[in-house]
């Protein structure tokens, strides 16, 4: 069985990533600026200003995680993309040779 190491546990908050992704790109609606308001702020939301909320937001996102999990998963693609690349050419090439082989027995 093989062993997981620290380096490669991300803890992540999707929710606190997706409510502040959308806060700071100003595209949360009422409902979901109520959400992330709640969220951030617990039962005074309102008693914050849009200016606040954004400042909430860079700080929920960045704590989410998932700026480090992009950065991972991107560096990973990037040292392996050429073995990534070999590996869908040989998938592709078994399916055409299943294919192939399939017509030559009919």
């Amino acid at each position: 069985m093989r062993s997981v190491s620290a380096l490669q546990v991300v803890l992540l908050s999707a929710q606190q990533a997706l409510l502040s992704r959308l806060v700071l790109q100003g595209k949360a609606d009422r409902d979901i600026n109520m959400r992330f308001g709640r969220l951030a702020f617990g039962s005074r939301a309102r008693k914050f200003s849009e200016r606040e909320h954004k400042q909430a937001a860079e700080e929920m996102l960045t704590d989410s995680g998932l700026a480090e999990l992009e950065e991972r998963v991107l560096a990973f693609l990037y040292a392996h993309s050429g073995s990534l690349k070999l590996l869908a050419l040989l998938d592709d090439v078994v399916r055409m040779l299943s294919q192939v082989n399939c017509c030559c027995l009919i």
